[in-house]
């Protein structure tokens, strides 16, 4: 998380319970359940965070392999010379995809978003579910 979206947080979160209406602030029920969606936007946001970083991740395998395969089946198939054209081929590939992914992340919008984003995760951390400890074997 960046260290603008940690400083935005705790503004956001005081700015914000302003427009919380005052029969919420006031009725305890209402706060519990105001407490319980924010625990479960939090979830949701962090499982949404863990999927999108594994897609992201798998991607990069998948790239990777295919490449890899595909220079080993040509270099099989039409010898080195081949296989290393094939290999340079790949890679340039790879990184004009690569290069077109961070150029895509540098614009003002995409700063914005992520900033954004990163905001609401740091105003859901004191919400996220803990992960229990697990119980240890009396002996």
């Amino acid at each position: 998380m960046s260290t603008v979206g940690r400083e935005l947080a705790p503004h956001v979160k005081k700015h914000g319970s302003k427009l919380i209406p005052e029969a919420i602030k006031k009725d305890n029920n209402s706060k519990a359940n105001l407490d319980g969606a924010l625990v479960v936007a939090a979830s949701g946001v962090q499982g949404f965070a863990t999927v999108w970083n594994g897609l992201e991740c798998a991607a990069k395998c998948i790239a990777k392999n295919v490449a890899a395969e595909t220079v080993h089946t040509v270099k099989h198939k039409y010898g080195s010379a081949a296989g290393k054209a094939t290999d340079n081929a790949v890679n340039s590939a790879i990184n004009v995809g690569v290069t077109a992914f961070n150029i895509d992340n540098l614009g003002i919008k995409a700063v914005a978003r992520r900033t954004a984003k990163e905001t609401g995760n740091a105003i859901l951390v004191d919400y996220k579910l803990q992960e229990k400890p697990e119980k240890q074997e009396k002996k």
